[in-house]
């Protein structure tokens, strides 16, 4: 049996990278998970996996991520209009895990400087 989900994913507007409680708390735990992955096959485990992202030039309202099984991508557009000028700037990122990812369980934020994180545990497939 085959389970494809894709799901868009919500992205939460946090404060800098190193110093917000959010990310110093999952850098700590994958941390302890990274030590445990290294000692076990990471297939038959309920480990998370993380993800990071340079998106500085881009607001939350910009960015789109999509997780459907193995596949995470980020995509984010931002366009200016003034009567001076027009800009445009858009980033398609495409990520291969090495296992399908639990989507029901992806948290996906962005610090005040421009670094996106998604944490989510591997889908259980036994």
């Amino acid at each position: 049996m085959e389970i494809s989900t894709n799901s868009s994913i919500s992205v939460v507007q946090r404060d800098k990278f190193l110093t917000d409680p959010f990310f110093l708390a999952a850098r700590r735990t994958l941390e302890k998970y990274l030590l445990e992955l290294s000692q076990r096959d990471s297939k038959q485990s309920e480990l998370l996996t993380s993800l990071g992202a340079d998106v500085h030039n881009f607001h939350p309202q910009d960015i789109n991520v999509s997780v459907k099984d193995d596949l995470v991508e980020v995509t984010a557009q931002h366009q200016e209009h003034t009567p001076q000028h027009n800009s445009q700037l858009a980033i398609h990122k495409r990520y291969k895990m090495p296992f399908p990812l639990n989507t029901d369980m992806v948290q996906c934020s962005i610090s005040n400087d421009g670094i996106l994180y998604l944490i989510a545990p591997w889908l259980n497939t036994s």
